[in-house]
């Protein structure tokens, strides 16, 4: 199984998710970037562990958003 997620770029952003684990079990992702925009390929064994890796991902996502409005 196969998900991307693409968001607007942002160096702070790709910091953050650099220093975090991009193996997750049953499940890795990658990040990719063109300048404009900041891309996690996630690649899982099965459904339960691709719920796993987006939750993760846009957990950490909703916590960047919502400091960039403090």
């Amino acid at each position: 199984m196969n998900a991307t997620i693409t968001v607007p770029y942002d160096k702070r952003l790709y910091e953050l998710f650099a220093a975090e684990d991009k193996d997750i079990g049953r499940a890795q992702y990658t990040m990719s970037d063109d300048g404009k925009t900041l891309s996690f390929t996630i690649v899982a064994e099965d459904a339960v562990a691709m719920r796993a890796s987006l939750n993760a991902i846009t957990k950490l996502l909703t916590i960047w958003e919502k400091t960039q409005h403090l």
